[in-house]
């Protein structure tokens, strides 16, 4: 797995380490239970037919929507959180309470998006998103009832 290190202060070292699948579970389920507030509602609303610049603009667009969200996740997931910071460091979780402070674990906290490519996985999941909508109007509009038209019932007229 990926690691960076990177130096907080007191000239402290901090080894980040990719989280395993199994510990990114443990995120997923803490970003399921968020608030009704904070609205995900466009994170996968990229389609596939958009021309490539148009999908870029798009994929910033959601990202801007994701760190606009942060407060929100950080607020409702604090604990789930320490813990995700906890499985990626070398750090204990004694150590992160009493001995980090916020600028040191917003550190933390970059090298890790940038050690698990958090943009690209929402990037990834946004088009997975996308495909999902564009096959379900694809189906939706093949399934529709179809009316006869007059020349079918041109002949069956009682």
């Amino acid at each position: 797995m990926r690691n960076k290190e990177i130096t907080i202060s007191d000239d402290r070292r901090v080894v980040i380490t990719e989280l395993p699948l199994g510990k990114f579970g443990a995120l997923l389920s803490a970003i399921k239970e968020l608030p009704d507030r904070v609205d995900f509602s466009d994170f996968g609303s990229s389609i596939e037919d958009e021309d490539k610049s148009e999908q870029e603009d798009r994929h910033e667009a959601i990202g801007a929507k994701f760190v606009a969200a942060l407060p929100a996740l950080l607020a409702s997931g604090w604990d789930q959180l320490m813990g995700t910071v906890k499985d990626s460091t070398d750090l204990s979780e004694k150590d992160i309470n009493e001995n980090v402070s916020i600028n040191d674990g917003l550190k933390i906290i970059e090298a890790m998006i940038e050690v698990n490519d958090i943009s690209a996985i929402v990037k990834t999941i946004g088009q997975w998103f996308g495909k999902i909508k564009k096959k379900r109007k694809e189906q939706a509009g093949s399934t529709k009832p179809s009316t006869p038209s007059q020349k079918d019932t041109a002949g069956h007229q009682a």
